[in-house]
């Protein structure tokens, strides 16, 4: 008798484009897709370890859209000359409100937070201590976050050394893997105005589609939702009610597609 199949999910970084998760997880809900294992990076961390928390997908819709898009959003923002353009503390504030002190271990899902150790430039895994304190390591993409200082090491984005960690999933005992790059599709700027600004976002955009790509290569289904947007962070799109639920939107779409596929890998879990 063959094995159980554990299916891992491994959600990338990719500011406001990875709103774009929770329409994936709200289809594989719907679908009754079992999930074992979770790794993300940057906003895939957070979706993730939302998920991992709440269970329910619908829920973390909810949440952006009232917690984070509109009037409440923009009271979030704490201006930093420390090393980035924000100090991050009053979006910890509402995670830590939301979620809690709860630590890996309470997990009924397991997680994995990949960040980047900040002086090394390597992936650095947390599966242990408290998950707020790894989702703001996770999540401080440089210039725009203040890099974290935890214990002797300081973190940045997860997404500069593994945007899109499907081996950490694996190695983490999921069998099979479910991987969602929002990093793949280059949008089509430069053809549009070539101007300095443009040209810089589009360059950008290719390093991170093909570093996304190269880890992604063993993912068992791939989820790429089509978001032609160029985005660095993307603020005002999660400060937008209707561009939030536009990209969460491209989610479900997404893997809609992706289902005949995700439907066997359930079948055997």
């Amino acid at each position: 008798m063959k094995p159980r199949t554990k299916i891992g999910l491994a959600l990338g970084s990719g500011g406001a484009r990875g709103l774009a998760h929770i329409g994936v997880l709200q289809m594989l809900q719907r679908n009754e897709v079992p999930i074992s294992h979770i790794a993300g990076s940057s906003i895939g961390a957070l979706v993730g370890a939302l998920f991992a928390v709440w269970g329910d997908a619908d829920r973390i819709e909810n949440f952006f859209i009232k917690e984070i898009s509109g009037r409440r959003g923009v009271k979030l923002f704490d201006p930093s000359f420390h090393g980035g353009i924000m100090h991050g503390e009053k979006i910890t504030k509402v995670l830590q409100t939301a979620i809690g002190d709860i630590e890996f271990s309470d997990l009924s899902v397991p997680l994995a937070i990949v960040a980047t150790n900040f002086e090394s430039g390597d992936p650095f895994v947390f599966k242990k201590g408290r998950v707020v304190e790894a989702l703001r390591a996770s999540f401080g993409i440089p210039p725009f976050f203040e890099p974290v200082r935890i214990g002797q090491q300081t973190y940045v984005d997860g997404g500069l050394s593994n945007p899109v960690p499907d081996d950490v999933v694996r190695s983490f005992g999921a069998t099979c893997v479910i991987a969602v790059d929002v990093e793949s599709r280059i949008p089509n700027t430069v053809k549009i105005k070539a101007t300095l600004i443009s040209t810089m976002l589009q360059a950008l955009s290719i390093a991170r589609r093909n570093f996304a790509l190269s880890t992604t290569r063993s993912s068992d289904i791939l989820i790429e939702p089509p978001i032609a947007h160029n985005l660095i962070v993307g603020f005002g799109d999660f400060l937008d009610q209707d561009r939030t639920k536009s990209l969460i939107a491209s989610g479900r779409n997404a893997t809609r597609l992706k289902l005949p596929g995700i439907l066997k890998l359930r079948d055997r879990s």
